[in-house]
Protein backbone atom coordinates (compact mmCIF):
# COMPACT_ATOMS: atom_id res chain seq x y z
CA UNK A 1 0.00 0.00 0.00
CA UNK A 2 1.10 3.49 -0.76
CA UNK A 3 1.58 6.18 1.80
CA UNK A 4 -1.59 7.99 0.26
CA UNK A 5 -3.44 4.80 0.83
CA UNK A 6 -2.93 4.14 4.69
CA UNK A 7 -3.81 7.86 4.61
CA UNK A 8 -7.37 7.40 3.58
CA UNK A 9 -7.73 3.79 5.07
CA UNK A 10 -7.87 4.62 8.94
CA UNK A 11 -9.12 1.70 10.98
CA UNK A 12 -10.81 2.22 14.03
CA UNK A 13 -10.59 -0.80 16.57
CA UNK A 14 -13.32 -1.47 18.14
CA UNK A 15 -12.16 -0.40 22.09
CA UNK A 16 -12.23 3.05 20.95
CA UNK A 17 -16.03 2.91 20.40
CA UNK A 18 -16.86 3.82 24.31
CA UNK A 19 -19.43 6.68 23.60
CA UNK A 20 -21.47 4.40 21.29
CA UNK A 21 -21.74 1.56 23.83
CA UNK A 22 -22.73 3.73 26.77
CA UNK A 23 -25.31 4.79 24.42
CA UNK A 24 -26.73 1.42 23.81
CA UNK A 25 -26.39 0.23 27.36
CA UNK A 26 -29.08 2.52 28.42
CA UNK A 27 -32.82 0.76 27.84
CA UNK A 28 -35.42 3.42 26.93
CA UNK A 29 -37.43 0.61 25.53
CA UNK A 30 -40.95 0.57 26.16
CA UNK A 31 -41.95 -2.43 24.88
CA UNK A 32 -39.92 -6.13 24.89
CA UNK A 33 -38.26 -6.82 21.85
CA UNK A 34 -38.46 -10.15 19.46
CA UNK A 35 -34.83 -10.82 18.93
CA UNK A 36 -34.71 -12.21 14.81
CA UNK A 37 -31.09 -13.24 15.75
CA UNK A 38 -31.23 -17.18 15.37
CA UNK A 39 -26.97 -16.86 16.06
CA UNK A 40 -25.12 -15.67 18.71
CA UNK A 41 -22.20 -14.49 15.77
CA UNK A 42 -21.14 -10.76 16.38
CA UNK A 43 -23.65 -8.88 14.16
CA UNK A 44 -21.64 -7.37 11.66
CA UNK A 45 -21.32 -11.59 10.12
CA UNK A 46 -24.52 -13.16 11.28
CA UNK A 47 -26.73 -13.66 8.53
CA UNK A 48 -30.42 -14.13 10.44
CA UNK A 49 -32.62 -11.60 10.80
CA UNK A 50 -35.67 -10.30 8.72
CA UNK A 51 -34.13 -7.99 5.38
CA UNK A 52 -35.94 -5.34 4.04
CA UNK A 53 -36.18 -2.10 1.86
CA UNK A 54 -35.18 0.96 2.78
CA UNK A 55 -37.17 4.01 1.83
CA UNK A 56 -37.30 7.90 1.48
CA UNK A 57 -40.40 9.79 0.97
CA UNK A 58 -39.95 12.59 -1.64
CA UNK A 59 -42.96 14.57 -2.16
CA UNK A 60 -45.59 12.17 -3.05
CA UNK A 61 -43.09 9.36 -4.15
CA UNK A 62 -41.17 6.57 -2.01
CA UNK A 63 -37.60 6.72 -3.10
CA UNK A 64 -35.56 3.06 -2.33
CA UNK A 65 -32.58 4.04 -0.39
CA UNK A 66 -31.19 0.10 -0.16
CA UNK A 67 -31.42 -2.60 2.10
CA UNK A 68 -31.23 -3.15 5.91
CA UNK A 69 -31.80 -6.47 8.06
CA UNK A 70 -33.57 -6.18 11.14
CA UNK A 71 -32.23 -7.92 13.97
CA UNK A 72 -35.00 -6.80 16.48
CA UNK A 73 -38.74 -5.87 16.73
CA UNK A 74 -40.87 -4.41 18.99
CA UNK A 75 -44.19 -2.08 19.34
CA UNK A 76 -42.26 0.69 20.17
CA UNK A 77 -39.47 0.56 17.76
CA UNK A 78 -36.98 -1.71 15.83
CA UNK A 79 -33.01 -2.52 15.44
CA UNK A 80 -31.50 -2.56 12.17
CA UNK A 81 -28.15 -3.37 9.91
CA UNK A 82 -27.51 -1.90 6.98
CA UNK A 83 -24.54 -0.39 4.43
CA UNK A 84 -26.07 3.08 4.33
CA UNK A 85 -24.91 6.09 6.11
CA UNK A 86 -28.29 7.78 7.36
CA UNK A 87 -28.69 10.65 9.65
CA UNK A 88 -30.29 10.77 12.93
CA UNK A 89 -33.53 12.11 13.40
CA UNK A 90 -34.29 11.35 9.82
CA UNK A 91 -37.88 9.93 8.97
CA UNK A 92 -37.62 6.48 7.00
CA UNK A 93 -39.78 3.89 5.75
CA UNK A 94 -39.35 0.12 6.16
CA UNK A 95 -41.08 -2.41 3.58
CA UNK A 96 -42.27 -5.59 5.01
CA UNK A 97 -44.42 -7.80 3.12
CA UNK A 98 -45.48 -5.10 0.70
CA UNK A 99 -46.25 -2.36 3.57
CA UNK A 100 -44.52 0.38 4.51
CA UNK A 101 -43.65 1.28 8.36
CA UNK A 102 -42.61 4.63 9.11
CA UNK A 103 -39.55 5.35 11.84
CA UNK A 104 -37.42 7.50 13.05
CA UNK A 105 -33.74 7.31 13.40
CA UNK A 106 -32.98 7.64 17.60
CA UNK A 107 -29.63 5.88 17.22
CA UNK A 108 -26.61 4.97 14.88
CA UNK A 109 -22.98 3.62 14.85
CA UNK A 110 -20.72 1.91 12.84
CA UNK A 111 -20.25 -1.79 13.35
CA UNK A 112 -17.36 -1.75 10.79
CA UNK A 113 -16.06 -0.03 7.88
CA UNK A 114 -18.78 -1.24 6.16
CA UNK A 115 -22.26 -1.63 8.28
CA UNK A 116 -24.17 0.94 10.67
CA UNK A 117 -26.57 -0.10 13.07
CA UNK A 118 -29.63 1.84 13.63
CA UNK A 119 -32.01 1.76 16.35
CA UNK A 120 -35.13 3.59 15.20
CA UNK A 121 -39.10 4.56 17.05
CA UNK A 122 -41.75 3.74 14.63
CA UNK A 123 -43.84 7.09 14.33
CA UNK A 124 -48.12 6.99 15.65
CA UNK A 125 -50.76 5.50 13.81
CA UNK A 126 -48.90 2.05 12.74
CA UNK A 127 -49.85 -0.02 15.72
CA UNK A 128 -52.79 -2.27 14.54
CA UNK A 129 -50.35 -2.84 11.38
CA UNK A 130 -47.38 -3.41 13.56
CA UNK A 131 -49.32 -6.10 15.90
CA UNK A 132 -50.31 -8.29 12.72
CA UNK A 133 -46.68 -8.13 11.92
CA UNK A 134 -45.14 -9.48 14.83
CA UNK A 135 -47.79 -11.92 15.72
CA UNK A 136 -46.25 -13.42 11.75
CA UNK A 137 -42.85 -12.69 12.45
CA UNK A 138 -43.07 -14.65 15.89
CA UNK A 139 -44.77 -17.22 13.88
CA UNK A 140 -42.57 -18.01 11.57
CA UNK A 141 -39.48 -17.42 13.76
CA UNK A 142 -41.20 -20.86 15.61
CA UNK A 143 -41.90 -23.01 12.98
Amino acid sequence: MTDESNDIAVFISRENRAEAELTVSVNNRVHSRLNLRDSQQELAIACDGISVKLHQKNWLLMQELGIANIKDISLSGLGLITPLSLELNSILWIEIQQQFFEFKIMRMYSINQRLNFIGGKWELGHQPKLIKLLAEINRLKKS
